[in-house]
């Protein structure tokens, strides 16, 4: 994990290396407890933002190859808010 923190930490706009913070959280088959489903979901929505065509650094858009759009899709579906974020969210449309 501390490799995609160091590149989050040198490139901002990478959204792969916000997908991988979310991958290295999330659970493993064999230590199913060492998953932080909250730090997931965060990473895994920093990487989903960063794909928005309206982000852009210095008036640059970033760009992602159809490949990571996919990778960073399933991350994002893969780890679904965390429940106190669900309930404001929730709270918020009502």
């Amino acid at each position: 994990m501390a490799v995609f923190e160091a590149a989050a930490a040198s490139e901002p706009t990478c959204a792969m290396a916000y997908w991988g913070i979310a991958y290295a959280n999330g659970p493993t088959a064999g230590l199913p407890w060492s998953a932080n489903p909250e730090a997931a979901w965060r990473a895994a929505q920093k990487a989903h933002e960063l794909m928005s065509p309206s982000l852009s650094t210095n008036g640059n858009v970033v760009v992602a190859s159809p490949l990571e759009r996919i990778l960073i899709d399933a991350m994002f579906v893969r780890y679904p808010p965390p429940e106190s974020t669900a309930k404001e969210a929730a709270e918020a449309s009502l």
